[in-house]
Formats: C-alpha cells, structure tokens, sequence
C-alpha cells in the first residue's frame, strides 16, 4: 500500500471515529444521567435490585449472541475486501438462525428461574424477581438488534450505530426511565429500560435492508452464482465466533458480575453505590470504544490481506488517538472523584476510592490501544479467550476472597488486575506474533499532555487551596492547555489528514 493510499485510510477512520465519538459522549451523557436519575428518586435498596437485575441481564444477552456481533464484523468486512459480496447475505443467515433458537430458550429459562435469582439478589424483596421476568421478555429482541447493529458496521459505516444505538437508545431509556420514575411504578424501571430496544431493532432492520440492496448492486455476478457459489464456510464462521463468544461473555462478566456478587455479599444498596462509582469507568471507555469501531473493520481487511506495516501504522495512530480521547477522562474523573460522587445523593460516598483505583487501571489500559481487536482481527479468537478466561478468574476468585473482607473496594481491587490482565496478555502475543506494538511518538506525547494538564496543575491547586472550586478552575485551565497542546501534536497525531478530508467534503457538498 502506498503513502497515499495509507493517508486515505488513515483519514476516513478519523471520519468514522470522530462520527463515533460524538456520538459515544451522548452514550456517556445519557447513561450517567440515567444512573443520577435513578440513585435520587428511589431508595439504594431499589437501585442496587434494578441494577443487579439488568447486570445479569448484559450478561446473558452476551451469551445469547454466540460471539456472532464480531464475526459478522469480521466475515462481511473481509467479504467485501475481497470482493466476495455474495457472501454476506449468506454470513447473516448463518449467524441469526443460531442467535433467534438460543435467545428464546435462554428468555425462557430466565423467566422461570428469575424466583431463585431474585431470592440471592433480594433476599425477601419480590422487586428483584419482578425486575428479572419483565427483562426477559425483552431478551431476544435485544440480542437480534446487538447482531444486526454489527453487522452494519462490516460495510464501513458508523451511522446506523450512532444513531440508534449511541444516541437513540440511551437518549430514550434516560426519557422513559425519568417518566417511570415520576410515574413511581417499579415495575415501569425494566420496561423503560428496554422498550428502546425494540425501537433501535426496527430502525436497524431497516437500515441494513439499505445496505445489503446497494451490496447486491455492487456484486451482481457473484450473486447469481457466474463466478462463486452463494455459500460460506460454516465451520470457519463458528470456529471464529464460538470462542469468541465465550469470551464476550467473560468479558461483560469481568464488567458486571462484581455487582452481583457485590449484591449477594453486601446488599443491594452497596451494590447501588458501586454501581454508580464504576459508571465513571464506563465514561471513559466510551472514547476508546469510539475510535474501536471506527477502526475494527480497517484492521480486518488489512489483516485478510496481511499488509503489517498498514497495520502497523493504523495501530499506532488510533493507540494516540485512543489516549488523546480517554486519558483526561481518567484523569479528570480521578481528581474530582469526591464531587463526582455527591451527584448521586446522599450515602454514596463511599464509592470515592473506587473511582480513582479503577481511573488508574484504565490508564494501563488504554495505553495498550485496540489491542485485543487486534489479536481477533487477525484470526486468533482462541488465544483471545483464553486470556479472558485468565482474567475472569481472576477477577472472580478476587472477588469471593476481597468482598466479604474489604467491601466494594475489594470489588474495585478485583476489577482493576483484571482490567490490567485482560491488556497486557494479548500485548504480548501480539508483539511475539507480528512484532506490533502500540508505542509510537504520538502516544507517548499525547499522554504526556494529558498528564501534564489533568494531574500537575489540578494537583497544584489542591496543594495550595485544599479548596473545590480552585481545583475545577485548574481542571478548566487543563482543558484550555490540552487543547492548545492537541493543535500543536496535530501532525504527529495525523489530524491534518482530518482536517483536510472535511475541508473536501465541505468543498464537495
């Protein structure tokens, strides 16, 4: 690939991933919001019920999946690169039949077994078991919506997932859970939390329709059969994605089974206040996972095509732009965690010490970037598991041992060596296997900024003052510099390259 070419890459995933993050900080906005709204108009004990009840939930929609929300990623981007675009209504038939017959049993069996779940979450409380049937009814709808918004990104565009699931579907649970609550009916909160779902299934059905029509344009003669046959390799397809989905399930496992167990050691109001300090960490995650999207399907072609050096500079590039995007976030959140913590309302306090260890294991990991995207980009879903695996044990084993001694910053302890487990494992496989690594001049300059203007100086003003307002007036202060500092890392973070492509579609428009 020539430098152009790789300048034109390297622009149009700054389109999609500038797309992705706005829409990732509405995400952000919203689901905080939600977490404020609920802490406030009920009690910790209802809180901690419903958000226990809809962690277990995640859970059981990652296992519903099958890993296919990746390998429809992974098989239609690759298809296309190709040039087999015959093969993508195939991989959707191939990955939905599976998804539909599971998510009906699994929605069964939650139902009916929501009493002996209900009774370990809410001992006596009948809110727990009342939360966890109305979710089940939603479960297959929200897994077939999961498979579907992937497999739109496999065809390069971000906009159906910000829309509908970036924006729409956070944007209207945050409505319609502040309608429940002011209506004051419990059992309103489940229903409010998944009607989206049904709402973002419809508009992603419909937006995929569009998609697979202008694919059926683009390859006519592979589809009626002139040069390929209609078919894909089945067993392929589940080899990538059946481990893969063992390991999506360790991974929202790793995210949110601590507050279950939080709930079964300490009560739901401890799982409440954990809960709301832990959303902080997901505010951060956002950045990263904006940038993720945007590049998953790049990655994935140039691995089909095994061009390291592409690859090499698209993992540089995006790492930066993973730290530029998150690290403040951090950062940020970590110096003004007591204040954080009094949105909430009274009583949550305690989540302080959580907020800043979990700030600090993020950093870790962000500096690895997309890395475990990577090892599954390049066809090693095994190895991805396992290392998964390594930390989801880790992780639980922390837990059982630290909850009961330490409470929720046990919790928290457990959480952050998984976080740092979970990255540098595949840093490592990936360095061995295709000497990649994320550490390129941009990175190391970007986090140093983001250092210098979100720990030196709001460090600074807590050290003179001790006082509230000189801190966030240091943290404004920090912003001011990091973006001054961002203008002048434009080159070395590649957002000429941006800039440029804007100023041509403005021009062209």
């Amino acid at each position: 690939m020539d430098e152009g070419a790789e300048a034109s890459d390297i622009s149009g995933l700054a389109r999609r991933g500038i797309l992705s993050l706005g829409g990732a900080g509405v995400s952000a906005v919203a689901n905080l919001l939600l977490i404020v709204a609920v802490t406030r108009a009920t009690g910790k004990e209802t809180a901690g019920y419903l958000f226990s009840s809809t962690s277990l939930f995640i859970v059981l929609e990652g296992l519903c999946a099958l890993g296919t929300a990746t390998g429809v990623v992974y098989f239609i981007a690759r298809s296309r690169a190709l040039k087999q675009g015959h093969l993508v209504r195939p991989t959707l038939r191939t990955a939905l039949g599976p998804v539909v017959l599971v998510s009906l049993v699994a929605a069964l069996a939650m139902f009916l077994l929501a009493p002996v779940a209900g009774e370990a979450l809410g001992a006596d409380s009948p809110q727990p078991v009342l939360f966890l049937r109305i979710l089940a009814l939603f479960l297959p709808f929200a897994v077939v919506y999961d498979v579907l918004i992937a497999a739109t990104q496999g065809f390069h565009t971000m906009t159906p997932t910000v829309l509908l699931e970036k924006v729409g579907r956070p944007v209207l649970q945050l409505l319609l859970l502040v309608l429940a609550l002011t209506v004051g009916a419990a059992w309103l909160l489940p229903v409010a939390w998944m009607g989206p779902y049904l709402l973002g299934l419809l508009g992603v059905a419909f937006a995929l329709r569009r998609l697979l029509r202008r694919n059926d344009r683009d390859s006519p003669k592979q589809l009626a059969g002139a040069e390929a046959p209609a078919g894909i390799d089945r067993r392929a397809f589940w080899a990538f994605t059946a481990p893969r989905g063992l390991a999506a399930v360790a991974q929202l496992s790793l995210q949110r089974l601590d507050i279950v167990l939080v709930a079964i050691y300490l009560g739901a109001g401890p799982a409440a206040v954990y809960t709301a300090a832990t959303r902080f960490v997901v505010l951060g995650q956002l950045g990263s996972q904006a940038v993720a999207l945007a590049v998953q399907p790049k990655l994935s072609e140039l691995m089909a095509r095994e061009e390291i050096a592409a690859t090499r500079r698209v993992y540089k590039t995006s790492t930066a732009w993973v730290v530029a995007v998150t690290w403040p976030v951090h950062l940020i959140v970590a110096m003004l965690s007591p204040l954080l913590m009094q949105l909430f309302g009274r009583g949550y306090g305690d989540g302080q010490p959580v907020i800043v260890l979990l700030a600090g294991a993020m950093l870790v990991a962000t500096s690895c970037g997309m890395v475990t995207m990577l090892l599954l980009m390049s066809g090693r879903s095994r190895e991805n598991l396992l290392n998964v695996l390594v930390a989801l044990v880790t992780n639980l084993s922390l837990n059982v041992v630290l909850i009961p001694r330490m409470g929720i910053m046990g919790a928290a302890i457990a959480w952050a060596v998984a976080i740092v487990l979970s990255n540098l494992l595949p840093l490592v496989q990936v360095h061995r296997a295709f000497d990649l690594d994320p550490f390129g001049t941009g990175t190391v300059r970007v986090g140093a900024l983001a250092l210098a203007c979100f720990t030196l100086l709001p460090g600074a003003a807590w050290l003179a003052s001790g006082e509230a307002p000189m801190v966030i007036g240091a943290v404004a202060v920090g912003c001011i510099a990091y973006g001054l500092g961002l203008f002048a890392l434009r080159r070395v973070l590649e957002l000429d390259d941006l800039v440029q492509s804007i100023r041509r579609k403005a021009s062209s428009g």
